[in-house]
């Protein structure tokens, strides 16, 4: 067998993929703090909730994922839907206008009270919500093993790996969501403070859906597969987005002691009129399969 029938053989492998999945994930050399993490979007709530119902990128994008799940032969109508990573629950409140029953997951507190708020004031009362990390929880101890017709999953960091994977399909009876981000992801502010932070680039290749659809292909399934753009642009005072900034750059535990006094002199350098514009420019994948 020449070196690339060996190639071809390997990356045929399930294992192959589970490997490289788990090799790519910064964490494993960069961990992230859990706790920090999560006041991260405590603290964030609100104004991500805000932002993301009136961003017309973001509308666009929910419209689109809603038209890929029935293209996809995807019947919300009477389901029982789990909602991985719900955030204040931008696609838990339409899904729970016409399904059976919506679980909606969430490690943040705060974003689960504004999901309660949002589906207090539609009329739902067929909405629960449950404040726990994606990879502490335990199917079979809630009877979850096969409960949904659906596990959704939208861009979240707890369905980070090969076991987070497989525990979200153990949980469907019949049919997975989830997105990922596609190829290069830019981020204006994120990327030049990281920079200058740490000499390098940050990797982000674990985020990327080519892992899990791999992954599942050489499992024997056939995930769907769509490409959408993902771009937006925040503009905020200085001292709105440094302590966004901090937030977000604090979860990581091996960062330099002075990383916000960095943050400080970015945003200042980007600052026009006391107002910087944070700007993102990606594309997500989304997937459906079948379990």
């Amino acid at each position: 067998m020449d070196l690339k029938d060996s190639m071809l053989d390997k990356v045929r492998q399930a294992a192959f993929w589970e490997e490289l999945w788990h090799n790519s994930d910064p964490q494993q050399k960069q961990p992230l703090d859990r706790d920090k993490s999560i006041a991260m979007w405590n603290n964030r709530a609100q104004q991500f909730a805000e932002n993301t119902a009136r961003n017309q990128n973001n509308i666009a994008k929910r419209e689109a994922v809603f038209r890929f799940l029935a293209d996809c032969g995807v019947d919300l109508a009477g389901a029982t839907i789990l909602d991985i990573g719900s955030g204040p629950g931008n696609y838990t409140i339409p899904m729970a206008k016409v399904a059976k029953e919506v679980v909606a997951l969430d490690p943040a507190p705060q974003m689960l009270e504004i999901v309660k708020t949002r589906a207090e004031a539609e009329g739902l009362g067929n909405i629960s919500y449950m404040a726990v990390p994606w990879e502490d929880v335990d199917l079979d101890a809630l009877g979850w093993r096969g409960k949904f017709d659906l596990v959704f999953a939208s861009v979240v960091p707890g369905v980070k790996d090969v076991p987070t994977l497989r525990k979200m399909m153990a949980a469907s009876r019949k049919h997975c969501y989830l997105s990922k981000f596609a190829g290069e992801r830019k981020n204006n502010l994120q990327h030049k403070i990281w920079q200058r932070l740490m000499g390098r680039a940050r990797n982000l290749h674990a985020m990327d859906v080519f892992l899990p659809w791999n992954y599942l292909y050489t499992m024997g399934y056939y995930p769907h597969l769509k490409f959408i753009a993902s771009n937006w642009e925040n503009i905020e005072p200085i001292a709105v987005m440094e302590a966004r900034m901090c937030d977000w750059f604090a979860r990581f535990n091996d960062l330099p002691g002075h990383y916000w006094q960095v943050i400080r002199e970015v945003l200042e350098e980007e600052a026009v009129d006391g107002l910087v514009k944070e700007e993102v420019k990606s594309h997500l994948g989304l997937m459906v399969w079948e379990v």
